[in-house]
C-alpha cells in the first residue's frame, strides 16, 4: 500500500508544477519577462515558509533568470517613541534588526541562520516577542 503525501509534499509537487509552467511559458514566448516576474513573486509569497528549502531555492534562481530582485520582507514594530524596523531579503542567510528611538539610531545589527528559510522563520519569531512586549506592527 502506497504512503499518503502529506501537505508539505503536495505543496512542494505543487509549487514545482507552478515553477514549471511559468517557465515554460516563459520560454515560449507566452509570458512577457514581467508576466514571468510577477508570477516568481506571487508564487513565492505564497509558500515561503511552507515548501522545502530546495524549491525555495529553485524560486530564487528563476527570480534571478528573471532579472527581478529578490523579494525583501519588512515588518515595522512601534511602541512610544521607539521603532523596531526588521528586514529579511529573500535568499540571505540573515535578517537585519535596526531600532530607532526618537529619530535616533541606537541599535543596528544582522541575525545569521543556517539557511535563508531559517532567517526568516527566525525574524517571524523575533516580531512576535516584540509584539507580545507591547509593540503594535504599522
Amino acid at each position: 500500500m502506497s504512503e499518503v503525501p502529506t501537505i508539505r509534499d503536495e505543496l512542494n509537487r505543487k509549487s514545482f508544477e507552478a515553477l514549471e509552467w511559468l517557465a515554460v511559458d516563459f520560454d515560449h514566448g507566452k509570458l512577457t519577462r514581467a508576466q514571468y516576474a510577477a508570477g516568481l513573486e506571487a508564487l513565492f509569497m505564497t509558500v515561503a515558509g511552507l515548501v522545502d528549502e530546495e524549491i525555495f531555492k529553485l524560486i530564487t534562481e528563476a527570480s534571478k533568470i528573471a532579472g527581478t530582485p529578490p523579494h525583501t520582507e519588512r515588518r515595522i514594530l512601534v511602541k512610544n517613541n521607539t521603532v523596531v524596523l526588521l528586514t529579511w531579503h529573500g535568499g540571505c542567510q540573515e535578517f537585519h534588526i535596526e531600532v530607532v528611538e526618537n529619530g535616533v539610531t541606537k541599535t543596528s545589527m544582522s541575525q545569521h541562520r543556517d539557511t535563508p528559510v531559517l532567517a526568516r522563520e527566525a525574524m517571524k519569531n523575533y516580531v512576535k516577542v516584540v509584539l507580545e512586549s507591547g509593540y503594535r506592527e504599522l
